[in-house]
């Protein structure tokens, strides 16, 4: 079935296991197939305090979509939280001193 960009905007987003990630807000398009390559969600600014406030799902970790709801492989947050959490680590820095690195807002595939 095909979908308008504002039927679809909007949508809630969970995993297979039920856990509310946010909401689809945008998509990346592969120009050179002219197909989404992936899909921008937006976080809950609750959620944002503990991932990042934007995710995006590669097309291939989406199970299943459409007009009320999109749901995603669970492994998409672990991998994420994961990967923010080697990224970023909070225990490593020694007492008194004050981590350098930027935040990360968006997570890549």
């Amino acid at each position: 079935m095909n979908y308008r960009d504002v039927e679809l905007r909007g949508i809630p987003v969970i995993t297979r296991s039920g856990q509310k990630l946010g909401k689809l807000s945008a998509y990346v398009i592969d120009a050179e197939h002219h197909e989404v390559a992936q899909y921008v969600v937006t976080r809950s600014s609750l959620l944002a305090r503990i991932l990042p406030d934007e995710l995006l799902v590669h097309r291939s970790q989406v199970i299943s979509l459409d007009g009320e709801m999109m749901v995603v492989d669970d492994g998409v947050v672990t991998e994420k939280a994961a990967e923010r959490n080697m990224a970023h680590p909070t225990e490593a820095a020694p007492a008194g001193s004050a981590s350098s690195s930027p935040a990360t807002s968006t997570m890549k595939n």
